[in-house]
């Protein structure tokens, strides 16, 4: 019986045009995006960690300055004072998942392990850009309502010189 040899698949272009400077701009456009897309998530991720570091101090001096240095802090006026800072904090550890790169296996000589481990850096870069955002957003609004909170707050009596145990 003779050996036959299975048929190879055959290729065949057709009306093949010359590439245009707009064609060929697009296609460098194309291939600018495809490059940066890992990297624009990575640097809002980085950003946003410092922004939520940052809104952590700005807090505590709104806070402190609304409050004043002689509020006495309750449970309830505490937990306001230190929901959004809290909230900050949370965001940074969002911002920071994303920012980092992720664990797994990639071989460069298949393609479409390639695409994959870029679609999975992107998506994951998004999706914690997303819940930091909000996550920051609670916070921002936190901070806007613990301010007005403690400056709609009656500033405190000073001292009667008069009463036992006052000081002057």
């Amino acid at each position: 019986m003779p050996e036959t040899t299975p048929k190879r698949p055959t290729i065949s272009v057709t009306d093949v045009k010359r590439t245009t400077p707009h064609n060929a701009a697009l296609l460098e456009a194309g291939k600018a995006m495809l490059l940066d897309s890992i990297d624009v998530g990575r640097d809002f991720c980085k950003t946003m960690i410092t922004v939520c570091s940052g809104a952590v101090p700005i807090h505590v001096a709104l806070i402190g300055l609304a409050a004043g240095k002689d509020f006495d802090f309750d449970t309830a006026t505490g937990a306001l004072a230190l929901a959004a800072p809290l909230l900050y904090l949370g965001a940074l550890c969002v911002f920071a998942f994303g920012y980092f790169p992720s664990r797994g296996t990639l071989s460069i000589e298949n393609l479409d392990s390639i695409e994959q481990a870029r679609v999975h850096a992107v998506e994951r870069r998004y999706g914690s850009a997303q819940i930091g955002v909000v996550i920051f957003v609670v916070g921002v609004l936190m901070t806007l309502a613990a301010a007005i909170y403690f400056f709609s707050q009656p500033a405190p009596a000073p001292p009667n010189p008069s009463l036992p145990g006052a000081t002057s």
